[in-house]
């Protein structure tokens, strides 16, 4: 059963070889009886013994041949055959491993046109097992997430119930407070899911980046004014319209200025600016502040990922928002990254515009 593939192939192999010897012995039956029957009548020699030697002579050689033709194909063919169905063999091989666990197996990519489908099958792989991991770390951190708040609501309801605590404002503010970073949660677990399905719920029409850029800042007027926090903008007269879903790319903006303002330092600047790039557009959103460690970088889109580690959940959130920023940016067909030197951090993103690629990039505008 192992090899029934390989036998179905090498048997079609050997029906084409009979198919072709069948034919051969046909034809020369017919154009060799007419060939010597014209020779005879043409030297005027009788045709019956001299016809029939002629066809029995023509046989024995073509069955001879035949036969060695038959061996030595057989035996290319099934050398051919096996060799052709090496790699898909061990593809199945890995694929057998593959679906026990052992996700670090891969096909080895050679040359030929099986290395196009080797390389699909490593890299569809690799994704199954980077979201095997997402889906690991994912639970892992929603747990870790959730106990805080939970063991905290039950510390007070125990205290409250054997009498520990008294009933006051303060205890049941207390439990307000777990209540609603419950709540905030499931908010920015919600908008995850939705940012996971957001390809299958794209509405894309054209939309003006530099538009879209105001509105977002509008929204953070009251809380800019209170940190506070000056906003400059830099947006080219020329450049700025993209082909997007602009509900998505607003919660996108969102939460970068959201990111930009939450680890400014009062009394700074958010810099914001459109500006070309390579025939596209880039939105600029700068601020200052710490910086990212550049061991931090590579893992700043994961979901759950805090760069600052002793911040609480109050002053740097659950670490879901740049993860919803590349959920909805890939879901568009784009790409996102981030850097940070000397205090100042750069997220950017791309998205492919209409007929050209736009880039949105979140970098300090006194690096241009």
């Amino acid at each position: 059963m192992r090899f029934s593939f390989f036998w179905r192939l090498l048997a079609v192999n050997l029906l084409i070889i009979a198919l072709v010897v069948s034919v051969t012995w046909v034809a020369l039956e017919h154009f060799a009886a007419v060939y010597i029957a014209r020779l005879m009548d043409e030297y005027q020699i009788a045709p019956d013994d001299a016809h029939q030697m002629f066809l029995d002579a023509v046989r024995r050689s073509f069955v001879w041949a035949t036969l060695i033709a038959v061996v030595v194909a057989s035996g290319v063919g099934y050398l051919a055959t096996r060799t052709v169905l090496r790699p898909l063999r061990r593809m199945a091989e890995v694929a057998r491993a593959f679906a026990h666990g052992d996700h670090g197996v891969r096909v080895e990519i050679g040359g030929g046109d099986i290395a196009g489908l080797a390389a699909a099958f490593n890299e569809m792989a690799d994704r199954i097992q980077q979201l095997q991991v997402v889906r690991r770390t994912t639970v892992l951190n929603l747990a870790h997430e959730l106990r805080t708040p939970l063991t905290n609501i039950r510390g007070y309801l125990e205290a409250l119930i054997d009498g520990v605590l008294p009933p006051t404002g303060a205890i049941f503010g207390s439990l307000q407070d777990e209540v609603t970073r419950l709540i905030a949660l499931s908010e920015d677990l919600l908008k995850l899911a939705q940012a996971d399905a957001a390809r299958r719920t794209l509405r894309l029409h054209p939309i003006d980046l530099r538009v879209a850029a105001l509105e977002a800042i509008a929204l953070f007027h009251v809380r800019l004014k209170a940190k506070p926090m000056t906003v400059e903008t830099s947006f080219d007269p020329v450049v700025g319209v993209v082909s997007a879903d602009s509900e998505k790319i607003a919660q996108v903006l969102a939460n970068l200025i959201e990111n930009a303002l939450q680890y400014s330092s009062p009394g700074g600047t958010i810099r914001l600016a459109v500006a070309p790039d390579g025939g596209g557009c880039r939105i600029v959103v700068a601020n200052d502040g710490e910086g990212i460690a550049a061991e931090d970088l590579p893992f700043l889109f994961e979901r759950f990922f805090r760069a600052e580690k002793s911040r609480s959940r109050e002053q740097g959130g659950v670490g879901i928002g740049l993860a919803i920023v590349k959920e909805l940016v890939e879901a568009h067909g784009g790409r996102v990254g981030a850097e940070s030197t000397s205090g100042k951090t750069r997220v950017w993103f791309s998205l492919p515009g209409q007929g050209d690629l736009y880039r949105i990039v979140t970098e300090p505008l006194s690096d241009r």
